[in-house]
């Protein structure tokens, strides 16, 4: 269930990488070079109150090196801004994948050699159970 639950996020961390990434290369073009996501919180009409504070949210992703965080208050306006590079954006969603694609190869690596994929015990002596962790490996390593 576990690696099930970081198989997804990493999928869903890859995903959301390369989306960012293309937005990245789009934005290289002459007229876009930064990509802005602005949250601002709805108020209903009905309940409209003169006194209500208005609360706005700004992500901002630019292609150069600047990270930034931006407060402005006045009266019961609040806005907050926070400006990242993509390649920030990008190396912190591609760490889940990384990890995930060097524990795949560490595991078969294993298993092709002989080692409890778990935890790298050698099998030698007891290809039915690792004395170790206590896992049952596969049958094909031992035929």
């Amino acid at each position: 269930m576990k690696r099930r639950v970081m198989s997804m996020l990493s999928l869903l961390s890859l995903a959301l990488s390369i989306g960012v990434g293309v937005m990245w290369f789009g934005s290289s073009r002459p007229t876009g070079d930064r990509w802005i996501l602005a949250l601002d919180l709805p108020q209903d009409p009905k309940l409209h109150d003169p006194f209500t504070a208005q609360h706005n949210w700004t992500l901002v992703l630019t292609r150069g090196w600047k990270i930034d965080w931006e407060t402005n208050n006045w009266k019961r306006w609040h806005h907050r801004q926070l400006t990242l590079p993509y390649c920030l954006v990008v190396a912190v969603l591609m760490i889940l994948p990384l990890n995930w694609i060097f524990r795949e190869w560490l595991r078969r690596r294993r298993r092709q050699s002989g080692l409890c994929p778990v935890c790298g015990y050698d099998l030698r002596e007891t290809p039915m159970r690792c004395p170790e962790c206590g896992n049952t490996p596969c049958s094909k390593l031992h035929t």
